[in-house]
């Protein structure tokens, strides 16, 4: 049997089969959903400026302008 850790007691990630394949696979799972958040919220804020500029130059109107940015959010 081998031991893994200090004092001849188990590590308890790798003493269920497979696990030490999937902590990492969760982790990149994890890390990809968050840029993705990330890039999105990015998008929306860009869409939001443009949003404000067109209302403000009066290309759209208040009721399109609170029509499109619920769209947006």
């Amino acid at each position: 049997m081998r031991h893994f850790g200090y004092g001849g007691f188990e590590c308890p990630v790798f003493s269920v089969p497979g696990l030490h394949m999937i902590v990492p696979i969760l982790l990149l799972i994890g890390l990809g959903v968050t840029l993705f958040l990330i890039l999105r919220n990015r998008k929306g804020h860009s869409a939001l400026g443009e949003l404000k500029k067109r209302y403000a130059k009066g290309e759209i109107s208040k009721e399109e302008f609170k029509s499109i940015k619920n769209d947006i959010l």
